[in-house]
């Protein structure tokens, strides 16, 4: 009988520790796929965007205080700029959550946005045609929102995976384009990155794999020929 008893108390204790390690570990790939959802969230990732194009293309125009000053305005344009109407419109009552989880949500918030990086085009274009790698940057990204915007109004996709497969587009055309073969690096980076936030949307389960693959889809395609047009 005692034994009995001391087998069902291991057996309980291995299920509790069993549990406990499996809920340790749930809510530690929760708090990676949020983290790695907010780092590479689609209004921030166009200023990491910009970055690369201004400082590690090789073009030493831009490597100074006119690059920061630049990066500065793309920043303001496509970060604090859609900031302030994501909260704008949650507080008028236009949309019901900042994280825009709903379809419905999205149309507006995406429609300004798109007008904004139009807006930044037009006013930064004399300076941006300096590298046109930057200035098919801006124009794909113009482009991939307001693809967004006008699909949104049918159907959801992922803007994560649209926002940072846009970069993958833009990499791929560029290194076709100049023959370059440093950006090979810089592709397989952005992929491994990409391949890690489409993971941590689908576990957060924001979206399904339908949605995720539309998204990385348009993104790629959009401004995989935007690139091609422009450096040609």
């Amino acid at each position: 009988m005692n034994s009995n008893s001391s087998d069902e108390i291991d057996i309980e204790n291995q299920d509790f520790n069993h549990q406990s390690s499996t809920s340790a570990e749930s809510g530690l790939w929760l708090i990676l796929s949020k983290v790695i959802s907010w780092l590479l969230h689609p209004i921030i990732v166009p200023s990491y965007f910009a970055a690369w194009v201004l400082f590690f293309t090789g073009d030493t125009r831009f490597q100074n205080e006119l690059g920061l000053q630049l990066l500065g305005a793309i920043s303001v344009f496509t970060l604090v700029f859609p900031v302030f109407i994501i909260v704008g419109l949650k507080r008028l009552g236009f949309i019901s959550s900042y994280s825009m989880e709903s379809r419905t949500d999205r149309v507006l918030p995406f429609f300004f946005m798109a007008t904004i990086y139009a807006t930044c085009l037009y006013m930064l274009s004399p300076i941006l045609k300096l590298n046109m790698l930057l200035y098919s940057m801006v124009l794909s990204m113009d482009l991939t929102v307001l693809t967004a915007a006008v699909m949104s109004m049918r159907i959801k996709i992922s803007a994560h995976l649209l926002s940072i497969s846009g970069v993958i587009g833009f990499l791929l055309a560029s290194a076709a384009v100049q023959r370059d073969g440093t950006l090979v690096s810089a592709f397989v980076i952005i992929v491994v990155l990409a391949g890690a936030l489409a993971s941590a949307r689908l576990y957060l389960n924001k979206h399904s794999p339908f949605q995720i693959i539309l998204g990385a889809l348009c993104g790629a395609v959009i401004s995989f020929a935007c690139t091609i047009a422009l450096l040609t």
